[in-house]
């Protein structure tokens, strides 16, 4: 399966540290992951759920082309994520309304074979290092 980590990031215009709970649904964030196999990996991230049986749903970023993104965000809108050290920089987030599981249940489940590959992840949020929010330029 194609990474597509190096293409988000050509994408990303500003990078702000934040913290685990200050995370949000919508959110794009860039951290590393030690998973279960204890490899570390750098993600990329769209946050579904901060906590949904106490661990964060995302999807990677890393199994899906930009342009695929840019389609999901023109989808369901953004909004601006709110505080002055995100505000000052216009960082966006996806608008995800309804529940989180709904949301996943009604627009992204059908398109995970086809266009969002395999990138559903459940997280420990605890193996989340150097977490960062991303402003991403959703721009064509």
């Amino acid at each position: 399966m194609a990474n597509f980590l190096s293409e988000h990031n050509t994408r990303v215009k500003s990078r702000t540290a934040i913290s685990s709970n200050k995370l949000t649904e919508g959110m794009v964030i860039k951290c590393r992951y030690a998973s279960q196999d204890l490899s570390t990996g750098e993600y990329i991230f769209l946050v579904l759920d901060t906590s949904y049986k106490g661990h964060l749903h995302a999807l990677s970023l890393n199994e899906f082309n930009s342009k695929t993104f840019r389609a999901l965000a023109a989808k369901v809108g953004t909004a601006p994520v709110l505080g002055p050290r995100f505000e000052k920089n216009n960082i966006l987030k996806l608008e995800l309304s309804g529940s989180p599981r709904g949301m996943y249940e009604g627009m992204l489940k059908s398109g995970m074979g086809s266009k969002y590959n395999t990138s559903y992840r459940t997280l420990d949020i605890k193996k989340m290092t150097g977490i960062m929010l991303l402003e991403y330029n959703l721009e064509n």
